[in-house]
């Protein structure tokens, strides 16, 4: 090998360590639940500097979808490294909660073991603002999510703003009624069983059903000024 080509592998090398090395790093946190009196996980992305220093950093939370849980941001997007690079580019931390696989976000009414409302609101963040240097306020705190996690996105920065300073939602499932869905027969019969245990009834027509959609929260949504990305 010439003496050029060595210099241009040790470089490459070089490189693609200095890459490695820039890479976020993940923690994999324990946050117990007195609400639901259990303990989940979350996946919690630092970016490549915050080791270097005493500063603050802006958090996004960044909610999984309908029958998924908190590591899909990591294991399920074509780019493993997707999330780890997004910290550092936009040198924040994002932090992945578990919501069960369809928790909704909100406090069930009528299931006492689903209370991902107050579990994100007030032990989810209360649990990494005291773990990491964090901006403790809504103008360093921002969330979104994928379906499901778009509508909890939505749904807890409507009814929470001042936690939050900006919100987004990809492909959010902003209605809970299902029947305007396009759904076959099997899929429609597993979400009938599922909003029965979750909100007590399959019942649309429940107020229930309109009370917890975002699309009925237009509103609060315009009232409270919140920067939205959808």
């Amino acid at each position: 090998m010439s003496l050029k080509k060595t210099r241009l592998v040790i470089l490459s090398i070089l490189s693609l360590a200095y890459i490695h090395s820039r890479a976020g790093t993940v923690d994999s946190l324990d946050i117990p639940s007195a609400t639901m009196n259990k303990t989940y996980k979350a996946a919690v992305v630092l970016p490549s500097g915050y080791s270097n220093n005493k500063k603050a950093y802006p958090v996004l939370y960044l909610l999984h979808g309908g029958g998924g849980h908190f590591r899909d941001w990591l294991n399920l997007t074509p780019d493993k490294k997707l999330v780890k690079n997004l910290a550092d580019q936009y040198n924040i931390i994002i932090v992945m909660p578990e919501g069960e696989t369809f928790g909704w976000y909100l406090d069930s009414p009528f299931d006492p073991n689903s209370k991902f409302e107050t579990y994100i609101t007030k032990e989810v963040i209360q649990k990494i603002d005291n773990t990491y240097r964090t901006v403790r306020s809504n103008k360093g705190r921002v969330i979104t999510g994928l379906s499901m996690g778009g509508h909890g996105a939505m749904y807890l920065s409507t009814r929470h703003p001042d936690l939050f300073g900006a919100v987004g939602t990809m492909s959010g499932a902003m209605d809970m009624n299902y029947m305007k869905y396009s759904l076959n027969e099997d899929f429609k019969k597993m979400l009938i069983e599922r909003f029965e245990k979750l909100l007590g009834t399959s019942d649309v027509t429940n107020e229930v059903y309109a009370k917890n959609s975002v699309i009925n929260m237009a509103e609060t949504i315009k009232k409270n000024g919140m920067p939205v990305i959808i």
